[in-house]
């Protein structure tokens, strides 16, 4: 549903629905600040409302994680008693989700596949829609960079099950539900699936942070010791089926460890230039982005693979569980050291769960100071507003060129209130209405100008009421809350003249309030037009 607002000319009511980061508006810089989306907050909250909520940090590049693994969503591992019941802050149809196993958000070409088919979603409001097309073509509209994902667990399990030799198998014997890179029918899905997304959609970029091998990089505990890569392993030269009793013997037998190392590493390089080449094959311009979840424990060598790869996306979280910045600081010199200086990298930021503003604004200003080429967000779905803008002033404060501050009123910290008082609701501080009309109030403390300014405010469940925006006494907007989410909303005022040290007014109203649903505010942002 658009929101509305009165229109001043006609009198009446008209559409106010807007793209912030259309082409003109777009930050005008080559440092990439990149967000995963996934195909069922696209379906929910409507992809250029997300854009809209995106351009509060400034994001100018987008990806949709296809297949991707299962999950709940927003993600909560690792998240302390007490903190389990994290929702997601802004969306209108669900509080959460457990993302399905393996399942392709995009309409694959079936023809390029073999004996392992893509499966598309249990859902058919998700299977129905070629998800990824959608975001490309409104991404590609504001100017954007824009490309997919392969996560963790590119095949089903229940594909794994009815076909057990496609797994992986330890150096104990345990199977595990993971397919197994050395099975001559998991690498031709692979290619396919590479080169499907390259030559049949309009990307810029894969990433991956593939699931490839397990294990500590010191011992043979680990995977795989399959028939595929006994198979694997003779022709290459290593009798991996004679090692496997010495090895289980003892997991630090030398040579066999070094040789089964080894054939991990080798195995890793030779899929990931296999991939690379594939892409290239169908648009030598698609750049190949890797995760580096995955690192030299596993099979990885970055070194061996820095003249194939065109970018690392790091994964860099430690902060948000109380690990110092001193963790980020010695991966980002790892990863240059391991890929020279001419590779971009992007520093992953947390703006989950446990972040809060000013741990984001330390990450960011760190990486930059590290010389990172972009920055990546981690993730949409379960980040609150103020955790976005808290990205934007980071890369202001950072000196990254292009990304101005954040211009606005905090409701709970700048306003004064009637009618209101303090409250929190999904992680953000705010304030609520606690009469049947309240009114905050600030001046307005920025250059005059023209703005379009955006309203945070909550429209739950249960409430009949409204929200109106005067400035300098005269009314610019006023919508009727009717959708009932119980979630964050925006609500966006383009081109609106003030002037300053003019008041900043807004007034809600409400017939039934009930307990704790009421009508919320956060924070009301200005973005200039003209100054």
């Amino acid at each position: 549903m658009p929101f509305v607002l009165n229109d001043a000319k006609s009198g009446g009511i008209g559409s106010a629905t807007r793209q912030l980061n259309d082409k003109k508006n777009l930050q005008q810089t080559d440092f990439e600040l990149t967000s995963s989306l996934y195909a069922w907050e696209v379906h929910d909250e409507g992809i250029e409302q997300i854009l809209d909520n995106l351009s509060i940090a400034g994001i100018n590049s987008v990806y949709l994680i296809t297949p991707m693994h299962p999950e709940r969503r927003p993600f909560i591992e690792g998240i302390p008693e007490g903190r389990q019941t994290y929702f997601f802050p802004h969306n209108p149809v669900r509080k959460e989700w457990m993302a399905e196993d393996a399942r392709v958000y995009f309409f694959p070409d079936m023809s390029m596949y073999g004996a392992i088919k893509p499966q598309k979603s249990d859902h058919a409001w998700l299977s129905d829609t070629d998800w990824l097309n959608v975001v490309i073509k409104a991404a590609r509209a504001r100017g954007m960079r824009v490309g997919a994902e392969v996560s963790h667990n590119y095949i089903p399990k229940s594909v794994l099950d009815r076909n057990p030799e496609w797994k992986q198998v330890n150096l104990d014997g345990k199977i595990r539900d993971v397919p197994c890179i050395s099975h001559p029918d998991v690498k031709e899905y692979l290619l396919a699936l590479y080169a499907d997304l390259t030559k049949n959609y309009d990307i810029d970029y894969i990433m991956t942070c593939m699931l490839i091998f397990f294990g500590d990089g010191t011992t043979a505990n680990s995977s795989c010791i399959c028939q595929s890569c006994q198979n694997k392993a003779k022709k290459a030269g290593f009798d991996l089926t004679t090692a496997i009793p010495i090895l289980r013997d003892n997991a630090r037998a030398y040579p066999e460890v070094e040789q089964f190392q080894k054939f991990r590493e080798d195995t890793t390089t030779e899929m990931y230039q296999a991939v690379i080449d594939r892409m290239h094959k169908e648009k030598p311009n698609v750049g190949f982005r890797l995760n580096d979840l995955n690192n030299w424990n596993t099979g990885l060598n970055l070194t061996r693979l820095k003249s194939h790869i065109a970018s690392v996306h790091m994964s860099t979280h430690q902060e948000q569980g109380g690990k110092p910045n001193t963790q980020r600081i010695s991966r980002i010199r790892s990863v240059r050291h391991y890929i020279g200086p001419d590779i971009p990298i992007l520093a992953s930021v947390t703006t989950r769960l446990l972040s809060t503003p000013d741990m984001i604004v330390n990450m960011i200003k760190t990486s930059v100071e590290m010389g990172v080429q972009g920055i990546g967000i981690k993730h949409y779905d379960g980040t609150p507003f103020s955790r976005l803008r808290a990205v934007r002033n980071g890369l202001h404060e950072a000196g990254v060129k292009g990304f101005l501050p954040v211009l606005g009123i905090e409701a709970e910290q700048d306003m004064s209130i009637t009618g209101f008082s303090k409250d929190a609701f999904l992680t953000e501080n705010c304030i609520k209405l606690t009469d049947a009309k309240g009114t905050a109030w600030a001046s307005f403390k920025y250059e005059t100008g023209t703005y379009d300014v955006a309203i945070t405010y909550t429209d739950e469940k249960l409430i009949q009421g409204s929200l109106e925006l005067l400035v300098g006494g005269k009314q610019v907007a006023k919508w009727e809350l009717t959708e009932n989410v119980d979630c964050w909303r925006r609500k966006i005022i383009p081109d609106v003249n003030i002037r300053n040290g003019e008041e900043i007014r807004i007034i809600g109203t409400a017939d039934n309030l009930k307990g704790d649903n009421t009508i919320r505010i956060d924070f009301v942002e200005f973005s200039p037009k003209t100054i």
